[in-house]
């Protein structure tokens, strides 16, 4: 996944919050999903809390709608079987799954900077994941490192088709060292890719 974070907060009850906070198609959650579409993804901060959920297949199902690339939660999620068995099309990460239905937090602001995971977000930052987890890249630096980290995978791929080659332990060519990065950019020009 590579996607554009739009953010959600939560916070915990209270009364002056829930009178503060629209209801309804009008909720901070279901504004930031409406804001959700093809190449976003929404970031939801619970506070690391794995016993609240930000939503199950219901609400989720906006994301479906608006062809949103996914959503990161700094907690938990429920009914992740029905969005596979349904299929929502959705990338999700979550810090764990729950069956609890009413979270002690509550969708607060939407569109702001939040945490998640502990890392800073920002509306229009990067969500970069895959199977070991989840990155935010900012927005201003997002083609550095995707150019950086296409390079580096590269020149990793081709570590190791040289130890494969040669059948060498991994070490005299692991870690990729400065010299590894000229290397590849020769070969990759005779190579003429």
């Amino acid at each position: 996944m590579a996607a554009r974070a739009k953010t959600l907060r939560f916070l915990p009850h209270r009364v002056d919050l829930k009178t503060d906070t629209p209801e309804g198609e009008n909720a901070p959650e279901y504004v930031a999903m409406g804001k959700c579409g093809p190449g976003d993804v929404l970031v939801a901060d619970l506070q690391g809390r794995i016993q609240d959920v930000v939503a199950g297949d219901v609400k989720l199902l906006q994301l479906k709608m608006n062809n949103a690339d996914g959503v990161v939660i700094d907690g938990a999620i429920r009914d992740l079987d029905v969005l596979r068995d349904e299929e929502y099309g959705l990338i999700v990460y979550a810090t764990a799954r729950s069956l609890h239905g009413g979270p002690s937090v509550a969708p607060a602001e939407e569109d702001i900077q939040i945490q998640c995971g502990g890392a800073l977000v920002r509306p229009g930052d990067v969500m970069v994941g895959d199977d070991d987890g989840v990155i935010v890249v900012p927005s201003w630096m997002a083609k550095d490192v995707l150019e950086h980290a296409t390079e580096h995978e590269e020149v990793e791929n081709y570590i190791k088709e040289k130890i494969r080659d040669e059948k060498v332990a991994p070490g005299k060519y692991y870690p990729p060292r400065p010299e590894s990065f000229e290397e590849w950019r020769r070969v990759k020009k005779e190579r003429g890719l």
